[in-house]
C-alpha cells in the first residue's frame, strides 16, 4: 500500500499549500463565515422564542387547570353538603359559605322549589332558575362553565361554574360560584414577559376571560367561534395597527385554552438586534481570527478528504483495498513496466464453501469468519504484495517481481493456510477450500485485459471441482472458456422458443408392479436435433442465474403434461437457487388452479446439497410448500452432506413423504456388503416413519431382487424403462412380469 499512501500524501501536501497561499484572501471567507454564524444565531433565537412560548403556554395550561380544578372541587363539596341538610340549615350554609368567599368570588345557591336565589347578592334577576347556568346545570346534571357576564353595577366580567344538587335522584337546586375574571389576570401577571409577549386565557366558549398588558380591553370578546379548529396558531389584527401571533394551547379536560400573543414586528426587531450583535463581534475578531481560523479549517477539510479517499479505495468489513484500489494499482504497474522487464503476477481468490456459514449462522458470523481468513492469507503474503478484496469471499493479490513457480508457491502457502485447519466460528468447525486463479502480467495488457484473464482462470479452476489452483496464460483462450461465451444466448433464447424437453421415467411400486409415478427430466434440444444431458448445461444456467427461471419453466409444463395424462403423478427436480424463494410457491399454486390440477398430482425432489445450505430455512420454506397439497421427495439420499440426522428431522416434522437412495449407493448393491447395510438401514428408518422409498440407478435383475428383499417400496431405472416423452403403465409392461 506504499504507492497509495504516497499518492495521497502528496496530493494533501499539494492542496494544502495552495490553501496556505489562499489564506490571504481571508477576508472574503470570514465575512461568509460570519454571515453564517448570524444566520444561525437568528435560527437559535427563533429556536429560543420557540421554547420560550411553549414555556409560557405550558406553565400557564399547568396553573390554570390547577385553579379550575380548585373551582371544580369547591362546588363538588359544597353540592355534597347541601345534599344532606335541610332548607333552613342549607340556608345558613350558603350564607356563612358566601360571606367566607367574598373576597375572591360570589357564591350562589338556587332552590328548585321557590327559584329564590341564595347567598351573594345576585345583580342579574329575581328567579334564579331563569338563569342560563342554571339551566344548563340542570340540562347537563353535571358541572358547567358559562360564557363571562358583566356585572351591571361594577362593569367587571364572571364565569360561572355551576353543578346541580341531588338527594337520591331528587333536584334540590344549582350552587355556582361566580369568579372575577381578575382572578384569572393574577396568576398571568406572574409569567415572566421578554419581548412584550401577551398572555391570555380562553373559556370554553372562546371568549377572552382575561388578557395581560394594556390591551385588559380585550377582555369579554369571542375570539374563537365553536366549534373549534384544530389550529393552533392565530392571526388577530389589533386596533394599534400591529398583528398579534397567537398561539393557543389546550388545558386537558376543560376546552379552556392559554393564549400566548406575540407582535412579530418585535420578534424581528430583536432579531435585527441579534444580528447586529453577531456581526460586530465577528468584525472586531475579524483581524486576529483570520488566517487562524481558515488554516484549521483547511487542514480539517483536507484531512476529512483524505479519509473519504481512504473509504472510497478500501473495503469497509476488512480494511482491505477494494476493485477500484486494484484497478489504480494494476495501471500503475503497466506504466512500469512499460520498457522494462518487469515481471508480475496476478492471483484472483475465491473461498469455496464459505456460503455455508453465512446461511447457517447469519452474515454477522460470516463477517467476522471473512476477517479472521485475511489475517491467514495476510501471514502468509510478503511484505509489499497487494492484496484487495474484490467483494462477498472474492480476493485479489498483486505480485510484483515474481516467475510463475514463485506465484504458485504463494498460491499453494495461501490454500495451506486457508484449508489446513477448519475455521472454528462460534464453538462451530467449518472447513473451507480456495480456489485460486493465476495469470502472467505483461507489457502492452490493460488492467481490463489482465482481469479479465485471472477472472478466466478463476473460473476453470472452480469449474474443476474448486480448492484448487489454474493459471492461464496470457495467450491462450481455452475452449471450454470460448463456448461459455455464448451459453447466456442460448439458454435464454431456449426458454422464449421453448427448446428445452421434458422426457418422463417410470418410478414403478416393487410390491404391485405398478406404475407410481414419474420423474421429469429435463433435456435441451439443439440446432441438429441432438438432446444434451443437464450437467452440459446447467453449470452455465447456474453461473449467469438462470436456475429459477428454468424451475418455473419445467413446473408450468408439467403442469401442462398432468392436464394432458389425467391418471400420472409426476415430480420435478428443485434447484438450491429456488428453494426459500416465497413467489415461487406462489406460481405453484397459481399453476395448479388455473389449470384445475390437483396439488397431490404434482410433488417435488429436493437434494440433500439443496436444502443443507440454511437447513432452518429450508425446513420453514418446505413445510409452506407441502401445505400446498404437493408431496415432497428428498433425492439422492447419501450423495449429499447430511446425514441420518438430517433425515430424521425431516422424517420427525413430517416434511417428505419419500426417501429417494442415491443411486451410487444401489448400483452395485450386489458386490458390496456396506452399501446393502446403508440401503437397509435407511429402509427401516423410513418404515418406522411410514415413508416409501425409492431406490434409483436400477438396471439389473439381481440388484432389483435385493431391492425387493430388503423391503424398498418402489425403484426407477433403465432395468424398467428410460426417460421417455410420455410415460404410461405400456412402457414398463414389458418388465414388470418379473416382479409378479
Amino acid at each position: 500500500m506504499a504507492y497509495y499512501t504516497e499518492k495521497v500524501e502528496a496530493s494533501v501536501r499539494k492542496v494544502l499549500l495552495i490553501t496556505i497561499v489562499a489564506a490571504a484572501l481571508g477576508g472574503v471567507f470570514l465575512l461568509l463565515y460570519f454571515g453564517r454564524y448570524t444566520w444561525q444565531s437568528q435560527e437559535a433565537f427563533r429556536r429560543e422564542v420557540a421554547r420560550e412560548i411553549d414555556s409560557r403556554g405550558l406553565n400557564g395550561v399547568c396553573l390554570l387547570r390547577n385553579t379550575l380544578e380548585l373551582y371544580r372541587g369547591l362546588l363538588n363539596t359544597i353540592a355534597s353538603e347541601l345534599a344532606t341538610r335541610d332548607q333552613v340549615k342549607a340556608e345558613e350554609s350558603v350564607a356563612h359559605w358566601a360571606k367566607s368567599f367574598a373576597p375572591v368570588l360570589r357564591l350562589y345557591y338556587v332552590q328548585a322549589g321557590d327559584g329564590r336565589v341564595l347567598g351573594s347578592p345576585y345583580p342579574w334577576g329575581q328567579d334564579g332558575r331563569q338563569e342560563p347556568w342554571y339551566t344548563e346545570a340542570v340540562h347537563k346534571k353535571s358541572l358547567v362553565a358559562l360564557p363571562l357576564v358583566r356585572d351591571p353595577a361594577s362593569g367587571d366580567y364572571y364565569i360561572f361554574f355551576a353543578t346541580p344538587v341531588y338527594r337520591e335522584s331528587q333536584l334540590l337546586g344549582v350552587v355556582a360560584v361566580a369568579v372575577p375574571s381578575s382572578n384569572f389576570r393574577q396568576f398571568l401577571a406572574g409569567q415572566r414577559v421578554c419581548w412584550g409577549e401577551r398572555l391570555g386565557v380562553l373559556d370554553g366558549h372562546g371568549y377572552v376571560v382575561a388578557w395581560t398588558g394594556d390591551e385588559r380591553e380585550l377582555t369579554g370578546w369571542q375570539l374563537l367561534e365553536e366549534p373549534f379548529s384544530a389550529s393552533k396558531v392565530l392571526t388577530f389584527p389589533y386596533h394599534n395597527g400591529s398583528v398579534l401571533e397567537m398561539h393557543l394551547f389546550e388545558v386537558p379536560g376543560w376546552n379552556w385554552r392559554v393564549v400566548v400573543a406575540v407582535d412579530p414586528v418585535k420578534i424581528r426587531a430583536k432579531e435585527k438586534e441579534t444580528a447586529l450583535t453577531s456581526l460586530a463581534v465577528g468584525a472586531s475578531a475579524w483581524l486576529l481570527l483570520a488566517l487562524f481560523s481558515f488554516s484549521v479549517f483547511a487542514l480539517y477539510f483536507f484531512w476529512q478528504r483524505k479519509q473519504l479517499y481512504f473509504l472510497a479505495a478500501h473495503d469497509f468489513l476488512t480494511g482491505l483495498p477494494n476493485r477500484y484500489s486494484l484497478e489504480t494499482a494494476l495501471q500503475d504497474f503497466l506504466a512500469k513496466t512499460t520498457g522494462h522487464a518487469r515481471r508480475g503476477m496476478l492471483l484472483f481468490l475465491d473461498l469455496d464453501q464459505f456460503k455455508l456459514i453465512n446461511d447457517t449462522l447469519g452474515h454477522a458470523a460470516g463477517d467476522w469468519a471473512l476477517r479472521m481468513v485475511v489475517e491467514r492469507m495476510k501471514g502468509v503474503l510478503r511484505k509489499g504484495d497487494f492484496l484487495a478484496r474484490l467483494g462477498g469471499d472474492e480476493f485479489a493479490i498483486l505480485l510484483e517481481g515474481v516467475d510463475l513457480a514463485e506465484a504458485e508457491g504463494i498460491a499453494a502457502r495461501l490454500r495451506e493456510a486457508v484449508c489446513s485447519s477448519p475455521l472454528i466460528v462460534e464453538g462451530r468447525a467449518f472447513p473451507l477450500g480456495l480456489s485460486v486463479g493465476i495469470t502472467q502480467i505483461t507489457e502492452g495488457d490493460t488492467p481490463l485485459q489482465v482481469l479479465a484473464r485471472a477472472d478466466e482462470a478463476l473460473y476453470l479452476a472452480k469449474a474443476e471441482g474448486g480448492n484448487r489452483t489454474v493459471y492461464l496464460p496470457p495467450e491462450e483462450k481455452r475452449e471450454e472458456l470460448r463456448e461459455g461465451e455464448d451459453w447466456l444466448s442460448r439458454l435464454q433464447d431456449a426458454l422464449a422458443h421453448g427448446h428445452f424437453i421434458l422426457l418422463y421415467q417410470p418410478i414403478v411400486d416393487l410390491r404391485t408392479g405398478e406404475l407410481r409415478y414419474c420423474e421429469a427430466l429435463l433435456r435441451l434440444r439443439t440446432k441438429d436435433g441432438r438432446l444434451l444431458l443437464p450437467h452440459q448445461f446447467i453449470p452455465y444456467a447456474e453461473r449467469y442465474g438462470l436456475l429459477p427461471r428454468l424451475d418455473r419453466y419445467v413446473v408450468a409444463r408439467v403442469v401442462d403434461y398432468l392436464v394432458a395424462n389425467p391418471q400420472s403423478r409426476v415430480f420435478v427436480n428443485l434447484s438450491s437457487f429456488t428453494i426459500g424463494n416465497e413467489d415461487f410457491i406462489a406460481f405453484v399454486k397459481r399453476q395448479l388452479e388455473e389449470k384445475r390440477v390437483a396439488p397431490s398430482r404434482l410433488g417435488f425432489e429436493i437434494s440433500e446439497k439443496s436444502a443443507v445450505r440454511d437447513t432452518h430455512q429450508a425446513k420453514k420454506w418446505l413445510k409452506e410448500l407441502k401445505q400446498v397439497g404437493c408431496l415432497l421427495a428428498l433425492d439422492d439420499f447419501g450423495a449429499g452432506y447430511s446425514s441420518f440426522s438430517w433425515l430424521v428431522e425431516l422424517l420427525d416434522e413430517g416434511i417428505v413423504d419419500i426417501i429417494k437412495i442415491a443411486g451410487i449407493f444401489v448400483k452395485d448393491l450386489g458386490k458390496q456388503p456396506a452399501m446393502r447395510a446403508l440401503v437397509e438401514a435407511v429402509v427401516t428408518l423410513a418404515r418406522v416413519a411410514r415413508k416409501e422409498t425409492v431406490a434409483e440407478w436400477v438396471e439389473r435383475e439381481e440388484v432389483l431382487a435385493i431391492l425387493k428383499d430388503l423391503g424398498v417400496d418402489c425403484a426407477q431405472g433403465y432395468f424398467f424403462s428410460p426417460p421417455l416423452f410420455r410415460c404410461s403403465p405400456e412402457s414398463v409392461l414389458n418388465r414388470v412380469s418379473w416382479l409378479m
